[in-house]
């Protein structure tokens, strides 16, 4: 494994001078596990700012990404969850398959066709019952009382805020 800086002792790693003009001085982060066979562009979604990195891949899965030096929302910097979040699809606890729950309130593996049918018949029930409330709830409030309620984890507070709605993951509620 290699590392540019240790994120974990200085989370953001050493402080920069900028440079003025819009520019600020480039500093490109790295983790990887395993040397990458190729490294494919992308953007960290791990947090709002969509900061501009490159995936390192081998054998069909993720063993590193970079920050691409050239990305004027990040200058080759990566924060924390950008480092280390990746690893993660690498877990063997990691859900593979969509999980319904069934009738008698265990979660079940099923195809995505299925959990796809599953979930809009919910936000299509959801909204077509939120249509006629004028009252104490928005429709959007009203689609996280029934939603999909199984245990949902998003590291952007705002897909957090939309997961926790559409889910009811706070709750983890039986559907």
């Amino acid at each position: 494994m290699s590392q540019s800086r240790d994120s974990i002792e200085n989370i953001w790693g050493d402080r920069t001078p900028y440079l003025g003009e819009d520019r600020w001085p480039e500093r490109r982060d790295e983790r990887t596990t395993e040397k990458p066979d190729r490294w494919v562009q992308s953007a960290c979604v791990l947090c709002s700012n969509g900061c501009g990195c490159d995936i390192g891949v081998k054998d069909g899965r993720i063993v590193g990404v970079r920050g691409r030096t050239q990305d004027s929302t990040n200058s080759g910097r990566l924060g924390p969850k950008g480092l280390h979040g990746w690893e993660a699809n690498n877990s063997p606890h990691r859900l593979t398959t969509p999980l319904i729950r069934s009738s008698n309130g265990n979660l079940e593996p099923a195809s995505w066709d299925e959990a796809m049918r599953v979930l809009l018949k919910v936000v299509r029930d959801t909204r077509r019952e939120a249509a006629g409330d004028q009252g104490e709830a928005s429709p959007t409030k009203k689609a996280g009382e029934p939603g999909v309620r199984t245990p949902t984890i998003s590291s952007s507070p705002a897909r957090g805020a939309v997961a926790a709605k559409v889910c009811g993951s706070c709750r983890g509620e039986p559907l």
